[in-house]
């Protein structure tokens, strides 16, 4: 190998080291990104212009802007609509499992893993992780 091809593997090297020291350095303004819904994709607009209803509340908290705007209306909707035991039909439940999962999501991207470790814990159907990660203190969701 010549020299010219060393420093240029050389070069090539640390330009990747730095390209990737860059792109993994976490980013403090993560909340401020724009948020895009995983699930909450399909809502029907056309029930929205009732105001305060269940549609409507999913709609809103569907269309938020930041990834910190998302985690507050889905917490809100979630107080509204979700606290209960009890489930009208299919689609209730799906849209309460999907606030849910959409909660998780932006804790997960927000960085705050021990929150959104609590409602995956919570929405464990198959009771496949381990014991000391359903304790009930887990349960909680805030």
């Amino acid at each position: 190998m010549t020299k010219c091809a060393i420093y240029i593997l050389i070069l090539a090297g640390v330009f990747t080291s730095v390209f990737f020291f860059w792109t993994a350095r976490p980013n403090s303004n993560i909340g401020d990104h724009q948020y895009i819904p995983l699930y909450a994709t399909h809502t029907n607009n056309s029930n929205t212009k009732h105001a305060n209803s269940k549609v409507a509340d999913y709609h809103w908290a569907g269309t938020s802007r930041t990834v910190q705007d998302a985690a507050s209306r889905w917490q809100a909707y979630l107080k509204k609509h979700c606290s209960r035991d009890f489930f009208e039909d299919g689609p209730d439940l799906y849209s309460c499992l999907t606030a849910q999962y959409e909660l998780m999501r932006t804790y997960y991207l927000l960085g705050e893993t021990k929150k959104g470790d609590a409602i995956f814990a919570n929405n464990d159907p198959l009771d496949l992780l381990p014991k000391h990660i359903n304790e009930p203190s887990n349960k909680n969701i805030k």
